[in-house]
Order: C-alpha cells, then structure tokens, then sequence
C-alpha cells in the first residue's frame, strides 16, 4: 500500500507490479515449479529403483523354484532310466513287458 490510502486499495486493489517485480514474481514460480518437479523426480527414481529391486528378488525366486523343479524332474527320469535299465539287463534278452505276460 506504498503512495496509496487504504480506500484507494479497497477500490482498486494493489498497486500494478513494476516490470522488474513481474520478473521476479515469475522467475519465483518457476523456480517453484521447478523445484517440485525435481522432487517428483527423485521420489519417482526412488520408486522405480524399489520396484526393480523386488522384481529382481522375485525373479531369483522364480528361478530358483523352476531350478529345483527341473532338479526334481531330472532326478525322477535317471531313477525311471535306471530301474528301466536294471529290469531289461535282469529280463532274459531283453523281453518286453507285453510279450512276457503273454
């Protein structure tokens, strides 16, 4: 309310900004846009590094499960292989299991 009664300022509201104030008024806000945008950055980085580091987790356990799962089946087929092999080396020359119960 510099030079200006307090009627004149209910009449007309505050005084116009100098050029110089505008520029400061705008240079303000931008360097306020600019600071909330940089910390949506660094809140959105933060995340982003959480959600590769539970992925990353979850992907070992994934393939951790489908290692163990193909361990599993691996084992079940050299014990069918085996037994296989133990029945036809023990069957007189190699008979098959059709033709012996004929």
């Amino acid at each position: 309310m510099e030079g200006h009664d307090k009627n004149t300022f209910l009449k007309f509201g505050p005084a116009p900004l100098r050029p110089s104030e505008y520029a400061l008024s705008v240079l303000y806000t931008q360097t306020e846009l600019n600071r909330r945008r940089e910390q949506e950055i660094v809140k959105l980085k933060r995340d982003l590094e959480t959600v590769i580091s539970e992925r990353e987790i979850s992907d070992a356990a994934l393939r951790k499960r489908h290692q163990d799962a193909v361990n599993e089946l691996t084992q079940q087929l050299d014990n069918a292989n085996r037994h296989r092999t133990k029945y036809d080396t023990s069957t007189p020359g190699g008979i098959d299991v059709k033709e012996r119960s004929i």
